[in-house]
């Protein structure tokens, strides 16, 4: 063998190696994500820092948060997003951040980490410019169409910034559900069905809502009993709300026209974040072509929402949470000792968008210590509402003896 074979058989198999190597703290968008809900803000602001795990890679372990330089962290939440591709259920944890920032300057968020059965994933750098605030804070710019045309409520998290992902972000596939099918009355079939294969629609159940307040956007694509194509879904973008699509559709059957459909229904819970007219674009339904026919796009309606301001009188503590909760609070112990260890729970709990309820005002406690610890968040959909549970644990520690309050 002569040398240059020789040395094309070496880099072929550092080649071969290099690609089998999977570097450990490789950045991966598609594993986990980090976005904010603007790229600028001012000294009077708050910024939403939101992380996105892909659960399908295994259980992830909490964000290690770099130092925030130039940041206060105000809260934290957890949740979780959920889709159906293809059939099948894909999760995403969600870890959320709201920031203060201190000062105006030009800072950089270094890559968050993350941990998933020993791999670490970490994120791209974001780059921030804080400008000095006037006072009044502003509301997150939604680019040249939407702008400054929908004022937000102060303290009220906006998640319209075009920079903010949908979920899902690619488009969905529109599966046969595996539930029971539910007979669909007549009366409830749309007019325009007649003659038509396929036909899509969409409504809200109401489109005169407060800020804050939650409605509920159902999708219905009717298609034959028999068809075998598989509709490819792009759902609409739902700017200026916050949005969780419900994990289980609806199927249902209906005969009209003297023709057999099969009705799916895909349910998503709306919270609106702006005041204002706000237009949700129609969804799209790809129909796929055969051999003997051509395929076909189909176009929901589009709907406006006119959002009504909340009623004047709330204190000035309100952060946005429209709902019913209870709070509730206990501690592990009645009984301990000077310098030992408490631990207080407080469970925030109901229906409502949890997810917009800022942190709890903590009272002064003399003769304690107290140590705050990050807060944990579920929100889930049940049985069309949006269900929430808010956990906060504080260890405090009593500094003197006697009976403390």
């Amino acid at each position: 063998m002569n040398l240059s074979r020789k040395l094309l058989v070496v880099l072929g198999v550092i080649l071969i190696s290099g690609l089998m190597v999977i570097p450990a703290g490789a950045q991966s968008p598609e594993i986990v994500t980090v976005v904010v809900d603007r790229p600028s803000l001012t000294t009077d602001d708050t910024l939403t820092l939101t992380v996105y795990i892909d659960e399908s890679y295994g259980t992830p372990g909490q964000p290690q948060l770099p130092p925030l330089d130039g940041f206060q962290v105000l809260g934290t939440s957890r949740g979780t997003q959920m889709s159906i591709i293809n059939g099948n259920l894909s999760v995403k944890s969600t870890y959320t951040y709201r920031l203060s920032p201190f000062q105006p300057g030009n800072y950089i968020i270094d890559p968050i980490v993350v941990l998933i059965n020993g791999q670490s994933y970490a994120t791209q750098p974001i780059s921030i410019e804080v400008t000095q605030g006037n006072g009044q804070p502003t509301s997150p710019s939604t680019g040249s169409f939407f702008g400054s045309l929908f004022p937000s409520f102060p303290g009220f998290p906006s998640m319209n910034s075009p920079s903010f992902p949908s979920f899902p972000s690619l488009p969905d596939i529109v599966t046969t559900p595996s539930g029971p099918i539910t007979p669909m009355d007549p009366a409830e079939a749309p007019d325009q069905l007649a003659g038509q294969a396929y036909y899509l629609e969409s409504q809200v159940d109401n489109p005169n809502p407060y800020q804050g307040e939650q409605i509920v956007h159902t999708l219905r694509l009717y298609q034959p009993t028999d068809s075998f194509y598989q509709p490819t879904y792009q759902p609409p973008s739902f700017r200026g709300f916050w949005s969780q699509t419900e994990a289980d559709q609806s199927n249902l059957s209906l005969q009209y026209a003297r023709r057999n459909y099969q009705v799916i229904e895909i349910r998503t819970i709306l919270v609106p974040t702006v005041i204002d007219q706000i237009a949700i674009d129609a969804a799209t339904i790809e129909i796929p072509g055969g051999f003997f026919s051509s395929g076909q796009r189909l176009r929901s309606n589009p709907i406006n929402v006119d959002v009504r301001p909340l009623p004047e009188g709330a204190p000035p503590s309100f952060s946005g949470a429209v709902g019913q909760f209870q709070i509730a609070a206990e501690a592990d112990t009645a009984e301990t000792i000077v310098n030992d260890t408490v631990t207080m729970k407080i469970t925030i709990s109901g229906s409502g968008n949890i997810e917009t309820m800022g942190d709890p005002q903590w009272p002064d406690m003399p003769g304690w210590r107290a140590f705050d610890s990050q807060a944990a968040t579920e929100s889930n959909i049940d049985q069309g509402v949006l269900t929430g549970v808010r956990v906060y644990e504080r260890v405090i520690v009593p500094t003197e003896p006697g009976i403390l309050t």
